[in-house]
């Protein structure tokens, strides 16, 4: 994979959770489908989706939120993504990969990832996965002290009140349980692991 510019990352990483209205901790009520996948189906044509796999982060009844969890684009070191946000590196090593969230506000970057890493601008997912908005994650990992599974993000995917559920009715899309292997795991296995899953199941 290629190591991303600074030009695609200048915006990247800023504090989201108020801007997009996100809880500190998100409760996945009876109706919720946060914390689990959606799992493109093969029908689905939408370039943006074709073959993809998006964990919900939040979903209620003003709408849906989750990021995409098997198009990496690219890589970047720490250093550069800190960069990028306008902080002055402090030692912070390695690299991390990087993909497409989804095509709504594509200049901004998340971290999702398991539960064994919390700052201010953390919320949990679920019982074992959470998403994190802020920098502060960005120097833990670059320190070697970061969360024991995560993936970075540029943007994310929404669906307004009621757009999922018609999606999902219409075949496009179907749900599945979320495990490390699907959200972690080989990016070109995911989608077809999934689908496996399903018929295996059926």
């Amino acid at each position: 994979m290629t190591r991303l510019g600074h030009a695609v990352l200048v915006l990247a990483f800023l504090v989201l959770a108020p801007a997009l209205g996100v809880p500190a901790t998100t409760e996945s009520g009876p109706a919720s489908r946060a914390g689990q996948l959606l799992v493109a189906t093969p029908s689905l044509n939408d370039p943006n989706f074709v073959q993809t796999v998006v964990f919900l982060v939040t979903d209620d009844a003003t709408g849906t939120m989750g990021i995409v969890v098997n198009r990496r684009v690219g890589e970047s070191t720490v250093a550069d993504l800190l960069e990028a946000t306008g902080l002055e590196p402090e030692g912070e090593t390695g690299s991390i990969p990087v993909y497409g969230g989804g095509p709504v506000q594509t200049e901004y970057g998340f971290l999702l990832h398991t539960q064994d890493y919390d700052d201010a601008t953390t919320f949990k997912v679920g019982t074992r996965y959470a998403m994190t908005t802020g920098t502060t994650a960005l120097r833990a990992i670059g320190r070697g002290e970061g969360p024991e599974r995560f993936l970075f993000a540029l943007g994310y995917a929404g669906w307004g009140a009621g757009q999922l559920d018609a999606e999902i009715a219409g075949g496009s899309w179907y749900l599945a349980p979320a495990d490390d292997a699907l959200l972690f795991g080989d990016d070109a296995a995911k989608w077809q692991a999934a689908v496996d899953a399903r018929y295996e199941d059926l």
